[in-house]
């Protein structure tokens, strides 16, 4: 895994664990939910259109957003989240390889916010 590849998923994954309140590996759309309404910018209809969009990425039809549903979703514009895990990882090193590293940068912002 390359240095960039491994500082988004570790950005990632400190965003995924604050939306995963009781910390089962999952995220339910109550959690979300809750975690949006923190924002005095958001109104319902932001947080529900949010939230249809997030749950798009339920692959599993779980009705929960695991972590890998919700890295791919990061990225849905530029990889293709329906590749398996393998391919995905593939793609997505390659795309971060070629990004500049203002380019980058704005990544690693992006990912920091949910």
């Amino acid at each position: 895994m390359s240095a960039r590849l491994f500082q988004l998923e570790q950005i990632i994954e400190k965003v995924f664990a604050s939306l995963d309140t009781n910390h089962d590996g999952k995220c339910s759309r109550s959690e979300i939910s809750q975690y949006l309404r923190r924002s005095p910018d958001l109104g319902d209809e932001s947080i529900e259109l949010a939230l249809k969009m997030i749950f798009e990425f339920d692959s599993d039809n779980d009705g929960l957003i695991s972590f890998e549903e919700y890295k791919k979703s990061t990225f849905h514009e530029q990889i293709d989240p329906n590749l398996d895990s393998a391919e995905w990882t593939k793609a997505i090193e390659s795309y971060l390889a070629g990004l500049n590293e203002k380019e980058f940068q704005k990544w690693v912002d992006y990912c920091s916010t949910p």
